[in-house]
């Protein structure tokens, strides 16, 4: 069209408004391509009741090759597995729920290559992907994986349970806005992904065993904003069993709830974690009304926890704006040799935990088990900085063995010394270079252990406070004279050497 009055606009006979028309109609067709279709255009009933696999599978062939959207409109669709393509745009409406069918054989066994012998227990899911890029689900409707079906027998080493969302060496991957509810297993797992962005969704995930929220392995490049997790097992989780390892994550604004760990990296860390943020969470009780977690901690076990036990790096890591209620340990970091034992095919070699910052926290009504800083002998945790934080524990407990045995080599998590330790507001183990500014420990009831023990550790505690009925005890045991420098209101601190 625009060719046709080219000659009449040099003589300057076409008035404004016409040339305008033709730039719309211009702008229309070179846009035309971002056509949209709904899965019942291609069969699927959306009924509840018809197995719409087949039909949701063809709506996602076809609309990848063209490049168009596939939109669920109201109505529950049952599926198995279903397979994304390059270019899967998905749009779940306001009313539409896709939603897992009861039937085991529905869901095919996965063994993407590369991950043949893998650890994990799941090989099925719901919705899976490998090598693909440019995939999307975005939209106000819900993905439900009916987990808590019968059929989805809850035992922990069951293969027949499946995945929510199994994405594998992918890229470019969205999700936006959407509710994901009851897997059977975790609610989706991005394995050697690059480049995932995750905006707006809510996961409620309490149906089954290992009922993560949100777990990425050996990822890299991803951002994930305004997320709401509330899951059985842990929440928003890093893990690494490959060399190739985490790196470049920004994480914020985020509300995590779980019976087990709030935000974790670990615990595989073959490759580690490096270059990650996390800002803004609030990590809070579930609203869940029954525990599928088999250790049924209602308020969780941990808020904060970051380990490297299996040869990777754990380094420049910054978390700030947090705020934790009610969790057994507020914080964790581990260095542990776990995977050196010769049992495991782990990275070969010892692992780090160095450069880490935490700041701004507040953590309110926490257990008996005190936050831990831990390396082990000859690998101490090495530049970590504690700042500007209030820690309350209900307090209660009373004074235990002092001699702690190391356990570098057992499960990492926060009970990894045992379910008592001798001191309530820190236990710090193997530590270089430890700086504690504006800290402030204080117990709900009289508390007949130390505030804090350091062994093995150097550093500085400036404005430390702890504020505790008990007295008869020293706020802070340490091994060695100096070995803590004390600045500030620290100084006021009853110091006793062991």
């Amino acid at each position: 069209m625009l060719c046709r009055l080219y000659p009449l606009i040099r003589k300057g006979i076409v008035m404004s408004r016409l040339l305008t028309t033709a730039v719309m109609l211009l702008v229309f067709f070179s846009s035309s391509s971002a056509w949209a279709a709904s899965v019942v255009d291609f069969g699927a009933k959306g009924d509840g009741l018809t197995d719409d696999t087949k039909a949701v599978q063809a709506a996602v062939d076809d609309c990848a090759a063209k490049g168009e959207k596939l939109v669920f409109p109201a109505g529950t669709f049952l599926t198995g597995t279903i397979f994304l393509r390059n270019n899967t745009a998905i749009e779940l409406t306001a009313k539409a729920v896709w939603r897992g069918i009861d039937r085991v054989d529905s869901y095919p066994l996965q063994r993407p290559r590369g991950f043949e012998k893998g650890t994990h227990s799941a090989w099925r899911a719901m919705i899976y992907a490998y090598d693909v890029e440019n995939i999307s689900i975005s939209g106000a409707g819900t993905f439900d994986g009916n987990g808590g079906n019968p059929v989805f027998v809850k035992t922990g080493e069951n293969p027949n349970r499946p995945f929510g969302l199994w994405i594998v060496r992918s890229r470019n991957i969205r999700l936006d806005g959407i509710h994901m509810r009851n897997t059977a297993h975790w609610m989706q797992h991005y394995m050697e992904c690059d480049r995932i962005r995750i905006n707006g969704i809510r996961v409620f995930n309490h149906a089954n065993l290992n009922n993560d929220g949100l777990d990425f392995t050996d990822c890299r490049d991803v951002i994930v904003s305004n997320v709401q997790i509330d899951s059985s097992d842990d929440a928003l989780v890093l893990k690494s069993d490959s060399v190739r390892g985490n790196a470049d994550f920004a994480i914020t604004n985020c509300i995590l709830s779980s019976h087990a760990d709030g935000f974790k990296l670990g615990t595989g860390s073959v490759g580690g974690f490096k270059r990650i943020t996390a800002s803004n969470l609030v990590i809070r009780p579930s609203q869940a009304d029954h525990i599928e977690h088999p250790m049924k901690m209602k308020n969780g076990l941990g808020g904060i926890d970051m380990m490297s036990t299996d040869g990777g790096p754990l380094e420049d890591i910054v978390i700030q704006n947090v705020v934790i209620e009610g969790v057994e340990t507020p914080i964790v970091i581990k260095l542990g040799d776990r995977w050196m034992t010769g049992k495991q095919t782990g990275a070969g070699h010892a692992g780090a935990a160095r450069n880490i910052m935490i700041s701004n926290v507040i953590a309110r009504h926490c257990g008996a088990l005190p936050s831990q800083i831990s390396g082990y002998p000859g690998h101490p945790v090495e530049n970590v900085t504690l700042s500007d934080m209030l820690i309350e524990i209900e307090g209660g407990g009373e004074q235990g063995d002092l001699n702690v045995p190391e356990n570098s080599s057992a499960y990492p998590y926060n009970r990894i010394f045992g379910k008592k330790l001798p001191a309530f507001g820190f236990f710090v183990r193997h530590a270089r270079n430890l700086q504690m500014r504006d800290v402030r420990m204080q117990t709900i009831k009289s508390d007949a252990r130390y505030g804090m023990i350091f062994e093995d550790a150097k550093g500085a505690l400036d404005n430390v406070t702890i504020a505790n009925r008990e007295t008869k005890n020293a706020a802070v045991l340490i091994d060695k004279k100096k070995s803590i420098d004390l600045r500030g209101d620290s100084k006021e601190l009853k110091v006793r050497v062991r």
